[in-house]
């Protein structure tokens, strides 16, 4: 009886070490995502726990386009895109789920003592057109939504999310997106503004030199604070690199958080396509290489 006794305490005493170091495991754990969200979003506290994700919109008009049958009767009004939409919804999510957290509320821990939760919201900019039509009141509406939140995330660049036109004129952003060929047409690409110490460049897509085939397009994340908001800027040169940057931003957050801790930053990144029609498709994230950084040397 002795000897078992003795083995039942060693059991025992295992069973505790272990329970032991798993739950400063878990600790440790949570401690270090709460650490990394706040340094880079600015939010986990009681005080600072809203975050809004902001989609683009764009406005679906009569008769804009054909088909190869007659229709009589359409969609019209204002439309988001679901590529995008689904990208923010996923970062939305990942953000708020929390697996560590999950377990210590199963042993028992109340909420109040596990985390500060994080109100994460997925809204879309204003049309163009209600933009266009009321552009002072709807500008001064956008700049009073983004500081009723304590981290903005601003999906998209100035072609169709409007709250990225108001603030890319408000905020210290160092990238532009609208850009002029040598003949002075309008093209699509990512130019470097000379803030901050930034050597100034340009990164113009690349478009297939004859007709469809391979070329690139361009991706940026890039945050900043703005009054008493922290916003990030996931925006690119078509719907599949913007995509591209809301997942970058989502995949890599706790790597950017340990490199730039809580300072302001901008990434732009090469994206590849084998065609045209993908623009509009899910990004392969294995062609997406990091071309500029800044601050420079980071």
């Amino acid at each position: 009886m002795g000897f078992v006794r003795d083995v039942l305490a060693n059991v025992a005493g295992t069973g505790v070490l272990a329970v032991l170091a798993s739950a400063l495991a878990l600790a440790a754990a949570w401690l270090s995502r709460r650490s990394s969200v706040w340094k880079l979003f600015r939010v986990g506290t009681a005080s600072r726990s809203s975050l809004t994700v902001i989609v683009p919109s764009f406005d679906i008009r009569p008769r804009t386009a054909t088909g190869t049958v007659s229709v009589q009767a359409g969609f019209t009004g204002t439309a988001i895109s679901e590529l995008e939409y689904r990208e923010a919804l996923d970062f939305a999510d990942a953000l708020q789920a929390n697996p560590v957290v999950r377990l210590l509320q199963a042993v028992g821990l109340p909420e109040r003592v596990v985390y500060r939760p994080i109100r994460c919201r997925v809204t879309a900019s204003r049309s163009v057109s209600e933009y266009t039509e009321h552009q002072q009141a709807t500008a001064e509406d956008i700049k009073n939504t983004v500081r009723g939140v304590d981290c903005a995330i601003l999906v998209g660049g100035p072609v169709y999310n409007t709250t990225t036109t108001v603030m890319l004129g408000q905020a210290p952003f160092a990238f532009a997106f609208s850009m002029r060929d040598e003949n002075g047409r309008p093209v699509r690409g990512v130019e470097v503004r000379p803030v901050h110490g930034n050597t100034h460049r340009t990164f113009r897509r690349m478009e297939p030199v004859a007709g469809d085939g391979p070329h690139l397009e361009y991706a940026v994340v890039e945050a900043v604070d703005w009054e008493e908001t922290r916003v990030f800027l996931c925006a690119g040169t078509c719907a599949a690199a913007t995509a591209a940057a809301v997942r970058k931003l989502r995949q890599d957050w706790r790597q950017l958080a340990k490199r730039f801790g809580g300072s302001g930053f901008g990434l732009v990144y090469e994206l590849a396509l084998d065609s045209a029609l993908m623009r509009d498709h899910a990004p392969d994230m294995g062609r997406l290489q990091q071309c500029y950084v800044y601050p420079l040397g980071r």
